[in-house]
């Protein structure tokens, strides 16, 4: 059977793609809550006036995206 032997193959090069994805996510995570706090330092805690200030700077969401809603910010604070 020639998929049997695939198979620790492929679960080991999704363990590290897994493994990857984590690591940029971490480093992308702490770039934005450097920014975060930078946005605080300013004055600025809310939120919802976190999330306009990332969203204007073009700081991209976790998942990608440019526009930023205030739980997303939240989750950020609470990692």
């Amino acid at each position: 059977m020639a998929g049997s032997s695939a198979g620790p193959v492929a679960a080991k090069t999704v363990a590290t793609a897994r493994a990857a994805r984590f690591e940029y996510a971490a480093k992308a995570n702490a770039t934005t809550l450097a920014v975060i706090r930078e946005v605080q330092g300013s004055g600025i805690d809310t939120l919802a006036g976190i999330a306009r200030v990332l969203q204007a700077r073009g700081v991209k969401t976790p998942a990608g995206h440019i526009q930023w809603q205030a739980v997303q910010v939240s989750r950020l604070l609470r990692s």
